[in-house]
């Protein structure tokens, strides 16, 4: 820990440029024109957003006035029009899709799919939590965009390769499909004797197991095949499948 808290100390004083930003970080309306100039602004429209914002296109910050709104600090301008409460509902819904991603991995059957669904849903959390907690100023600001959110076509592509590996994830740990689940109202029974176009398969089902019919299992129903019809007139035997009771 005490390596950690060095190696982070001296990484802020070896350049220039991360001593103002954590200088602007401690104090931004120490130099609100200059270093400053992005946090105060940001600061500004969240404040004049309120608690119901301003309405959807009605923000002015993005005008010029604040610079980079369309990327890193786009979540002041949705603060702004959406307020308090449409951030809010805007992060909420942001932690549930971490949450749901979480809830993949965890229930995926492999080790490999498992670290593949949780390695994806970390790196958009902290992408996340990073942006948001330098534009409310919580951190220094790093420059990390909004995942799904920040133009560039980069940041979006990875964002968007980051979920379709959790949703693969999703998808392969589903190992039960529509035809598993359609087979498995099935049953499989044994006919003795002939079986022409003119008799039913379902009849068998009431004839005694001794005599008529050798049942293969006991979820007896109906034929999902219809009447059973014999491709030549030879006497054949074999199987026949019916749904489960």
């Amino acid at each position: 820990m005490g390596a950690a808290v060095v190696l982070l100390i001296f990484g802020i004083f070896s350049s220039e440029y991360r001593i103002e930003r954590f200088k602007t970080f401690l104090d931004p309306w120490s130099d609100p024109y200059d270093t400053g100039y992005q946090a105060t602004l940001s600061i500004m429209a969240f404040a004049s957003g309120g608690l119901f914002g301003r309405g959807i296109g009605n923000a002015t910050m993005k005008y010029h006035y604040l610079p980079e709104a369309h990327n890193d600090y786009i979540l002041a301008i949705i603060g702004e029009e959406l307020g308090f409460f449409g951030t809010l509902i805007f992060v909420c819904v942001f932690i549930a899709m971490i949450i749901a991603a979480l809830r993949i991995a965890s229930q995926s059957p492999s080790l490999y799919s498992r670290l593949v669904a949780s390695g994806c849903a970390i790196a958009l959390a902290l992408q996340f939590l990073i942006n948001v907690c330098g534009i409310l100023n919580i951190i220094p600001m790093t420059g990390k965009p909004l995942p799904f959110v920040s133009y560039g076509g980069s940041s979006v592509l990875t964002s968007l390769i980051l979920a379709a590996l959790i949703i693969r994830v999703s998808i392969d740990s589903n190992v039960e499909t529509a035809a598993d689940r359609r087979r498995a109202g099935m049953a499989v029974m044994g006919a003795a004797g002939p079986m022409d176009g003119s008799e039913d398969v379902s009849s068998h089902m009431g004839r005694s197991t001794a005599g008529q019919a050798r049942t293969r299992s006991s979820h007896m129903g109906r034929s999902t095949a219809g009447q059973a019809r014999t491709r030549s007139s030879r006497t054949t035997s074999g199987l026949s499948v019916y749904d489960g009771g």
